[in-house]
């Protein structure tokens, strides 16, 4: 099973859109959650895309409340 995670993040104007593509793990949700505080930080919204995310298990989507609670 690939446990890879690819992260992309394109701006549109205002707009901060993140791709992640591949499999959400506990490993690969912790790289998430910095690439998504980073760009939360530095532009105060961000789009996620999930199209083409799989989850590994249902507890790893914490990271999405999870990102948004260490951004304030």
């Amino acid at each position: 099973m690939d446990s890879a995670l690819d992260i992309a993040v394109h701006r549109h104007d205002q707009v901060v859109v993140a791709h992640p593509r591949g499999l959400l793990t506990v490993r690969t949700a912790a790289e998430l959650r910095k690439v998504l505080a980073k760009e939360l930080t530095a532009h105060g919204r961000v789009v996620v895309d999930l199209d083409g995310l799989r989850v590994a298990r249902e507890s790893c989507v914490t990271v999405f409340p999870a990102v948004l609670t260490q951004c304030g």
